[in-house]
């Protein structure tokens, strides 16, 4: 069997893996109300832990291609940043978590990856 990590990036918008069966995707957008997407982050599947949206702006796995960033531009319609969390890791949802009013990150990031984060998901001003 194969499992599926899909995580529900925003309010107005639900991007899951593409290998969900439509009938997931249909039961998805009937739960919880939004419009449901489908589509890769870095050519990777595990949506949930590739990336981060707040405040119409998200940060990503650093090697998103260039149609994955117009896509969930189009979809989210965010700003989109690349960055890494926890000295490195490219799975920014794995050490970052965030709301419109903050975000919190894993204690062994970088200041510049804090620093890109906090800019990237439009904290600092």
């Amino acid at each position: 069997m194969k499992s599926y990590y899909c995580q529900a990036l925003y309010l107005t918008m639900n991007l899951i893996n593409p290998d969900f069966p439509e009938d997931v995707k249909k039961e998805i957008h009937n739960a919880l109300k939004v419009p449901v997407d489908s589509n890769t982050i870095a050519e990777l599947e595990n949506i949930g832990s590739l990336g981060v949206i707040s405040k119409n702006k998200m940060i990503v796995h650093p090697e998103v291609t260039e149609d994955e960033e117009k896509q969930l531009k189009k979809i989210f319609k965010v700003e989109i940043t690349k960055a890494t969390v926890n000295f490195g890791s490219p799975y920014v949802r794995s050490g970052c978590a965030a709301n419109d009013h903050g975000f919190v990150i894993g204690k062994n990031s970088t200041g510049v990856e804090i620093g890109t984060i906090d800019e990237g998901l439009g904290f600092l001003d």
